[in-house]
This record gives C-alpha cells, structure tokens and sequence, in this order.
C-alpha cells in the first residue's frame, strides 16, 4: 500500500487552521484595554427580570457598585471549572456584583449546568450573543466562522471603567482575581 498524499495534506490544513483558530480567539478578548469603558447591555436572568447594566456601573447608576462579569456557555470546560471560583470570591466580596453570562445557550440547558455544578450566582442570558459581541467575546476568524473566547471574564469598577480583564481559566487564575479584587472600593 502507498501511502495516501491527501491525508498527510488534510492533516497539516487542520493543524493550521487549529492554531489559527486559537490565535484568533485569544486576541478577541483583547480588543478593550484596561482602562477602557465597558459599554452598557441590557439582560433578562434566567427568572426573566431585567438587567440594565447602566444601573449597576457607570455614571448614570443610582448606587454605583464594582462588577463581575464572566462570559460562559454551557459546553466549556474551563467555564465550569471558573465557576465555582467566582462563587467562593463572591462570597469573600459581598460589595461586588458578581453575574455570569450565558452566551447562546437555552435556559433549559442553563438550569441543568447550574444544577450540576452546584452554582448559585446570578446568570444573565444573552441568547443570541449580542452583549458578547460588545465586549469582542464572539468575533469572527478569517474564514468568517464565528469564534468564541470562553471563558471571558471582565471586572469593572463604579465608574464603568475596565480594571481587568482575563480569557480562559486554569486553576490559580483565582488568584490574580481576587488581587485585582482586593483593590476595588
């Protein structure tokens, strides 16, 4: 038998588009710098109750407060395993917002992830995955695919301003969390 040209070929095509595919979604997230304003959105949760994030930071929120937002789906891996972290953080910051952003999962799915991972912080449900896209989240790569960065988490403080801002989750990311954290009033 001879051994097939196309295969070896296929192979390195899926390598690089593999790679490239990584490249694009870790530069996605990037787009806002520290120190920029976070834009505003509007949310249902998962109770169908409105979220205006214009009412929670910024210069037109009434009791202006620090914010954690953590862009999830129900499929990732590290989303699940960030989780639980933002969960004992929100406990230990009782002054801080904390809310996880579903991004284009059903609430169906939603409440069964919640339930297994034993989380009870807020969830935001952005269906179609508008407010990803404000926050650069879900971009395209060059092929036009829709790519997704997640998880991707944002802390903004009173003003509306982001303080920081991280892709991805292994463990000990916690901690450079709660450092950042630390120095919000």
């Amino acid at each position: 038998m001879y051994p097939n040209p196309f295969s070896s070929l296929f192979r390195l095509i899926s390598i690089r588009s593999l790679v490239m595919m990584l490249i694009m979604q870790a530069t996605l997230v990037f787009a806002f710098e520290p120190g920029d304003l976070a834009p505003t959105f509007y949310l249902t949760d998962l109770n169908g109750e409105d979220f205006f994030a214009s009412k929670v930071y910024g210069e037109k929120a009434k009791k202006p407060s620090a914010v954690v937002l953590s862009f999830f789906a129900t499929w990732c891996v590290p989303c699940r395993a960030e989780a639980p972290q933002l969960e004992i953080l929100a406990k230990q910051y009782p002054e801080i917002q904390f809310y996880l952003i579903s991004v284009k999962d059903k609430p169906v799915m939603i409440l069964k992830w919640l339930n297994e991972v034993k989380i009870e912080l807020p969830v935001l449900v952005d269906r179609y995955g508008r407010t990803a896209r404000k926050f650069n989240v879900i971009g395209e790569s060059d092929t036009g695919a829709e790519v997704a960065s997640l998880p991707s988490l944002f802390i903004i403080d009173k003003a509306g301003t982001i303080v920081y801002q991280h892709t991805g989750y292994k463990p000990g990311d916690e901690k450079k969390l709660e450092k950042v954290l630390v120095k919000l009033d």
